[in-house]
């Protein structure tokens, strides 16, 4: 490996085939419409410290096990939208010591007219992400997904049964989060750890105090919020009323396919687990209501 020195003083690593070919692929770059795959990470970090790339103009930032991965699908089918190079690309919680220029050199260059974003569901959840994100992109518009909060935790605790076992069953990792949460939840750095990431069914659910924080860096118009189960039964509804949000001109994809979707059948939540949950919830959904000045029909 060796290092070249562009003429802005912006240092890069790269192969000697690399540097050979960095001129024309630079070029090449410029001219692109849509981030490519391919294209290598020293050239998108390189026209990113360059300012050559789009920030984001919308992030879906939650909440998981809410229908995010299909929202954003669907976004990428419009003809006037592209992603980042990956969907979560976690760089306000996970990566966030990368730098800026590492997020910026996730999507496209500006000689696209293309709208772009990416949906990393965490980023609602996590205490500090408003003002990193509010810092970086003040202009973005955020799209969150609200899902009633038992079913969502536990759809959440089953894809980790999935992804990550061994897990305990749902009632003892209920309590495996709470004694989490009190050993742990002042901890600098927590909400960063993959403990929080994986164990926070419950109080991922608490909408109304996360959304708080995000009006405090984002105005009420920056912010759609949308109900989970209205999405699902209508999804060519939700899905317009993102489109004017966003200022897109209206279009549909041939079909709204489900993506995600677990098959819990085999594993019923337990009725009288489902109610000491509902009624958990209750008083932070009559708050959640109050805030947006909606009702959540089907809640607890």
């Amino acid at each position: 490996m060796g290092s070249g020195t562009t003429n802005t003083g912006v240092t890069m690593a790269f192969s000697s085939h690399d540097r050979a070919a960095a001129p024309a692929a630079l070029g090449r770059a410029v001219r692109l419409r849509r981030l490519v795959p391919g294209e290598p990470q020293w050239l998108r970090l390189a026209t990113a410290r360059l300012g050559m790339r789009r920030a984001p103009g919308f992030v879906i930032v939650g909440a998981q096990k809410a229908g995010t991965s299909a929202l954003y699908r669907y976004l990428l089918k419009h003809p006037d939208v592209t992603g980042a190079a990956v969907k979560e690309t976690h760089y306000f919680d996970r990566h966030y010591d990368r730098g800026s220029h590492w997020y910026l050199s996730q999507f496209p260059l500006r000689t696209t007219t293309w709208l772009t974003g990416e949906a990393t569901p965490y980023y609602l959840f996590h205490p500090q992400i408003p003002r990193r994100l509010g810092e970086l992109v003040p202009d973005a518009r955020l799209v969150v997904l609200v899902r009633e909060p038992a079913a969502r935790a536990y759809s959440h605790y089953r894809h980790n049964v999935r992804f990550h076992p061994p897990l305990p069953n749902f009632e003892e990792a209920l309590a495996l989060e709470e004694r989490l949460f009190a050993a742990r939840g002042g901890e600098p750095g927590f909400f960063d750890s993959d403990e929080c990431h994986l164990h926070s069914y419950a109080a991922r659910g608490r909408y109304v105090e996360q959304l708080r924080r995000w009006f405090e860096h984002f105005a009420a118009d920056q912010v759609l919020v949308l109900q989970s189960e209205e999405f699902y039964q209508d999804p060519a509804a939700g899905f317009a009323t993102v489109l004017r949000f966003l200022g897109l001109r209206d279009w549909q994809p041939e079909r709204f396919a489900v993506f995600n979707q677990g098959s819990y059948s085999a594993h019923e939540l337990d009725p009288g687990t489902a109610a000491s949950l509902s009624e958990r919830f209750r008083s932070h959904n009559r708050e959640l209501e109050e805030l947006l000045g909606r009702r959540m029909d089907g809640w607890a």
